[in-house]
């Protein structure tokens, strides 16, 4: 085969390719203009989005380089196969887990691999064009063989979850033929795997599915067809999950849906298709004079949208590309992935996406589960991790006891993860949100930290001992009492906005007024916990939740400027065990000072790694504001592309997110519609010119506040 050039940002499609699918066909939906993305197109957005494609002219070799499509469900990469004649399509689905709640969520309710399609052709693949365009979420692409050529176009259908694969192959690979293949339903998790488990049984397969049953019941079926119409052919995939329920009944639904996606007609599902992404787009925007950057950042959107819906599965590990060899991360990790994966659902307008609020809205009779049972009142809740979407821990694990022999770091989860909740209440307002889901909740979650608090000799509240995770176990350990701190003072001042008399504000009242104060070091600002300092290089930010995201300091208050400084200084001085993560959420942090002595060297160094990223690999290795916590395709571990490399847009667009040289000006401009709250955008909220540093301002000087978040941020539901 011969040698491949490497991907790039491609600022026009193959013509060749476009100019074949034409509206009509049974067997393939109409296509872009040949001369896409045109600098002339008069939609802004169209251009835009259209600019930030994706090109391979390298056939990719794995799910790390492979293009990604989904729809927050049914996820779909396509790579090079086994054999120099093959393409692998392989499909994974965010639904698809295990249903054996006796063991840890991450073996009983683990992710499980559900196969992969395979194209051979009739000659071994000499090149390769292909085009992710984010407008359309579609690929479109060509293959070179020493036979022949074939042009193909694919999505996963946005409304229905069809995966469509059209081809049109030319003369010699007419023989051109996909086949199904099952990879067995077991957990890829090693750490901790119980020596009485057993994987699933072999799936029944049949002509045009694969019914692959669980042993807790239930199961999903993989059904597919293809229709043909001259040399071209459409494939048409369908994945059903049910669980509780049949099997069978699996089968017969999947089925089903592929004989009513061939039967609605390819232009018809694509327009639908396209019509959500398209709106999806309008939703927010970002312009920058580095349209690399800001190609990056759109991709980000792209990805997020890919990853998840309010109404389905939260961030999990892998996405909705859950690889074929898999890994130990086989759920949802809930002591730090999803609380950066998620905000950025809101700060970029997509409430559609908020996947967190709605699964503490649907599931939260399940947080009871994670209690200690001996803690059981009633009145207590928490969340351990890795869970299902469900928050489903397992049946028997808990998140343990402080102070005793079975300390986790568990215990602050559910209360981060209600902070992500609240945010979603501040920039949409919705009283709803607040009062069904944080305020209830949240009450419980502090009542079973309430059970580990006790008064020292000092008059003051002290916590028994946690762990801060992935540190080190501590008595008053700063992560927990900075959620604990946070936790009552929300719950005090939306108990006043909900006017709810609540017997227990009482308590609540004590907590804020006596909760002891962080362990601090004079020279190193906040420590770990009482009489543990941060000794080493620490990726996670666990210690500094008090100054971000809870951000409790203000650097505007001089009480507060010198444990800010000292404390970020210390944490960014040892970065050796860092991740691509550690630097973003360095940004973070360093954003909350709002000052150009903190943070200095966090800064440099994440502008140094940036821009070296953007001439080492792809876009998508880049980390980036805070964002998708998720193992996703685009990333190779490390530290130029670390696990966690890929990341969604910012909450905020600002100079400070994107890191521009010092001294760069550029146009900044957020489109902001009217939230259901009732929140309208700053009518200012026009194009500014910013230098690096500078806030995002209007021409009036006013700062542009987030729709539903003030522009100070501070804490409390109503604060100003």
């Amino acid at each position: 085969m011969q040698e491949l050039s490497r991907r790039h940002f491609a600022g026009t499609a193959a013509g060749a390719t476009a100019s074949l699918w034409l509206a009509g066909s049974r067997t393939a939906w109409a296509s872009p203009a040949d001369d896409w993305p045109s600098p002339h197109a008069p939609d802004v957005y169209e251009r835009t989005v259209r600019a930030a494609a994706m090109r391979w002219r390298r056939l990719p070799t794995g799910w790390q380089d492979a293009p990604f499509l989904a729809n927050g469900h049914l996820g779909a990469q396509l790579y090079r196969g086994a054999a120099a004649n093959t393409l692998k399509l392989m499909i994974s689905h965010t639904e698809v887990q295990d249903q054996r709640g006796q063991w840890r969520g991450g073996t009983g309710y683990s992710r499980l691999p559900v196969g992969y399609f395979t194209l051979t052709l009739a000659g071994e693949i000499t090149a390769a064009d292909w085009t992710l365009d984010p407008y359309d979420a579609e690929l479109r692409g060509t293959l070179t063989t020493a036979r022949g050529s074939l042009t193909f176009t694919a999505l996963v259908q946005n409304d229905t979850g069809a995966l469509l694969v059209s081809t049109r192959p030319s003369a010699g690979e007419e023989s051109a033929a996909w086949s199904f293949h099952w990879l067995q339903a077991a957990t890829t998790r090693l750490i901790d795997k119980p020596a009485d488990y057993t994987p699933n049984p072999a799936p029944r397969v049949g002509a045009g599915f694969v019914e692959q049953p669980l042993l807790a019941g239930g199961g999903w079926t993989t059904a597919w067809r293809e229709q043909r119409e001259g040399t071209g052919r459409l494939l048409a995939a369908q994945l059903v999950y049910r669980f509780p329920g049949d099997v069978r009944q699996a089968t017969a639904d999947a089925v089903r849906a592929v004989d009513r996606a061939l039967a609605t007609g390819p232009d018809r599902l694509a327009a639908r298709h396209r019509a959500w992404w398209h709106a999806y787009y309008r939703r927010s925007f970002l312009s920058v004079p580095d349209k690399r950057l800001q190609a990056f950042c759109i991709l980000q959107l792209y990805k997020l949208a890919s990853t998840t819906r309010a109404q389905g599965p939260t961030l999990s590990e892998w996405g909705p590309w859950y690889p074929e060899v898999g890994n130990s991360w086989t759920a949802v990790w809930w002591n730090l992935n999803v609380q950066i994966g998620m905000p950025a659902v809101n700060g970029t307008n997509h409430p559609e996406l908020d996947s967190v609020t709605q699964a503490f809205r649907r599931f939260e009779k399940n947080l009871s589960a994670s209690v200690p049972a001996a803690y059981r009142d009633g009145h207590s809740y928490a969340l351990g991790h890795p869970s299902d979407w469900q928050l489903r821990a397992g049946d028997t694990y808990d998140v343990g006891v402080p102070g005793s022999d079975r300390v986790s770091d568990n215990f602050g989860n559910l209360t981060w993860a209600l902070h992500n909740v609240w945010l979603s209440y501040r920039h949409s307002m919705d009283l709803a949100t607040l009062r069904d889901v944080v305020y209830p909740i949240l009450a419980r979650a502090i009542n079973f930290y309430a059970h580990f608090l006790h008064e020292g000799g000092d008059g003051r509240l002290h916590l028994l001992t946690t762990r801060s995770p992935e540190y080190a176990d501590a008595a008053d350990c700063t992560y927990d009492l900075s959620l604990i701190r946070w936790g009552v003072r929300t719950l005090i001042d939306s108990a006043r906005l909900l006017r709810v008399d609540d017997p227990r504000a009482r308590q609540w009242q004590d907590i804020a007024a006596r909760l002891t104060p962080y362990a601090q070091d004079p020279a190193d600002g906040v420590m770990i916990g009482k009489d543990v300092p941060l000794a080493d290089s620490h990726r996670h930010h666990s210690h500094l939740l008090w100054l971000y995201p809870l951000r409790e300091r203000k650097w505007d208050r001089p009480g507060d400027r010198d444990v800010m400084r000292r404390s970020l200084a210390h944490w960014t001085s040892m970065q050796s065990a860092w991740h691509g993560y550690s630097e973003v959420l360095a940004l973070a942090v360093h954003r909350v000072g709002r000052h150009p002595a903190v943070g200095d060297g966090v800064a440099a160094a994440a502008r140094r790694a940036n821009h070296s990223r953007s001439t080492t690999g792809s876009p998508a290795r880049w980390t980036y504001g805070t964002g998708t916590a998720a193992r996703c395709p685009g990333t190779r571990r490390g530290r130029a592309g670390s696990r966690y490399g890929c990341r969604a847009a910012r909450q905020r667009w600002s100079p400070r997110a994107v890191l521009p040289p010092p001294g760069a000006r550029g146009t900044y401009r957020r489109t902001v519609r009217p939230s259901p709250g009732g929140c309208r955008p700053d009518p200012d909220a026009r194009r500014t010119a910013l230098a690096y540093g500078q806030s995002v301002a209007s021409p009036t000087g006013r700062r542009i506040a987030r729709c539903g978040m003030p522009a100070s941020g501070n804490s409390g539901p109503y604060a100003t």
